[in-house]
C-alpha cells in the first residue's frame, strides 16, 4: 500500500484491472474510502482495523462502487449529476448504453438478476453481479464539484472531468500534492467512453485539464499506478492517441465499401474481436463506442451517412 501523508493507495485485485480498481483510504481522525472497488478481503481487513465514516464514489460505474455495501456503517456519497443512479437503478442502464441498445427487456432482466445472489453470469462483464443491487440501494448524500471537504486535517475536493461519464470526477488532495485520476487511467486499452452519457471530446478536453494542474503525484484508477506530472502527461499523449487509432480502424473497414452500424459493430474493433461480443453488455459498449466514432468522423468530414449506411467521404 503506497502512502502519501494521510493518503493511502489501495491496489485492487489482479493489478486493479477491470472489474477491480485502485482506491483511496484517507487515514485521518475521520476516515474515508474513495471508490471501493479493490477487493472484498482488502476492505474487510481495513474494517477490522478502522472505523470508516464516509464512502465517496467518483462516478456510478460498477468497478468503482461494488464494495459500497461492505461499509454499512458509513455514509455513501455520489456526485449530484449521477445520484439518480442510486435513487432509481434503471438510470444506470440508461447511462451505460444497455437500455438504448437492448431495450426495456434488458433493463427488466438486469433488475431481476441483480436482486439474486447467484444469478447466471455473462462471460465478459459483471452485468449480473448481486453487488450492483447491494451497492446502489443507499445514498446518504451528494457532493458539489469544487467543494472543499475535510476528513480530520485532510483536505480534498472533487474536480469535474466529464467524458468517461457525465458526472465523473477526479479527487485532489492539495496538502499531499496528489490527485486520484480514476478512469483517466492510461491503460493500454485506452479511454473508455462506451456509455450513452460519455463524450469523446470531453474526455480529451478534461483529461488535459487534469494533466495541467501542476500536481506532484497522479494516481490512476486501473493498472498503471502513480506518476509524476511529467510522466502522466507523456503517457496521456500515448493514451489519447488510441482514440485516433480507433478512427483509423473504422476508416479501414469503410475502405471496403459502405457499412451499417450493425455491420461495423460485429467486427469487434474496440474490444479486440467478435468473440467478446457474445456478452450483451460488451456488445452494447462496442456499438455505442463505434457510433460515437462515426459521429466524430462525420463532424470531421471524413465520412458521410446515407440512410443507415456510412461511407468514406
Amino acid at each position: 500500500m503506497e502512502t502519501y501523508g494521510r493518503i493511502k493507495i489501495i491496489n485492487g485485485k489482479f493489478n486493479s484491472r477491470f472489474p477491480y480498481c485502485r482506491s483511496i483510504l484517507i487515514d485521518d481522525k475521520i476516515k474515508a474510502i474513495i471508490d471501493p472497488g479493490s477487493g472484498r478481503e482488502i476492505y474487510l481487513d481495513i474494517l477490522r482495523k478502522n472505523k470508516i465514516k464516509y464512502v465517496f464514489n467518483t462516478h456510478y460505474h460498477y468497478d468503482h462502487i461494488h464494495y459500497n455495501y461492505l461499509f454499512h456503517r458509513a455514509k455513501v456519497f455520489l456526485n449530484k449529476i449521477e445520484a439518480e443512479c442510486f435513487i432509481d437503478r434503471s438510470n444506470i442502464l440508461k447511462r451505460v448504453g444497455i437500455y438504448q441498445v437492448h431495450g426495456q427487456k434488458a433493463l427488466d432482466e438486469w433488475i431481476f438478476y441483480t436482486c439474486q445472489i447467484n444469478a447466471p453470469k455473462t462471460p465478459y462483464s459483471p452485468s449480473r453481479n448481486h453487488a450492483w443491487y447491494l451497492s446502489t440501494c443507499r445514498l446518504d448524500g451528494t457532493y458539489d464539484y469544487g467543494e472543499t471537504w475535510f476528513c480530520g486535517a485532510t483536505e480534498f475536493e472533487f474536480i469535474h472531468a466529464p467524458g468517461h461519464s457525465e458526472g465523473f470526477c477526479c479527487v485532489l488532495f492539495p496538502g499531499e500534492d496528489i490527485i486520484y485520476t480514476g478512469d483517466i487511467d492510461l491503460t493500454p486499452f485506452g479511454p473508455w467512453y462506451g456509455g450513452t452519457d460519455s463524450n469523446i471530446d470531453d474526455f480529451i478536453k478534461y483529461a488535459w485539464k487534469i494533466a495541467d494542474l501542476e500536481i506532484k503525484y497522479y494516481v490512476t484508477g486501473h493498472e498503471m499506478g502513480t506518476f509524476s506530472q511529467e510522466e502522466f502527461k507523456d503517457k496521456l499523449t500515448t493514451y489519447l492517441e488510441i482514440i485516433e487509432k480507433r478512427d483509423i480502424k473504422i476508416l479501414n473497414v469503410l475502405e471496403k465499401g459502405p457499412q451499417t452500424l450493425d455491420a461495423l459493430t460485429k467486427y469487434g474493433l474496440i474490444y479486440g474481436g467478435p468473440k467478446y461480443l457474445i456478452d450483451p453488455w460488451v456488445y452494447a459498449w462496442e456499438r455505442v463506442t463505434v457510433l460515437k466514432h462515426l459521429e466524430r468522423l462525420k463532424r470531421n468530414k471524413k465520412i458521410i451517412q446515407n440512410g443507415s449506411y456510412y461511407q468514406l467521404r
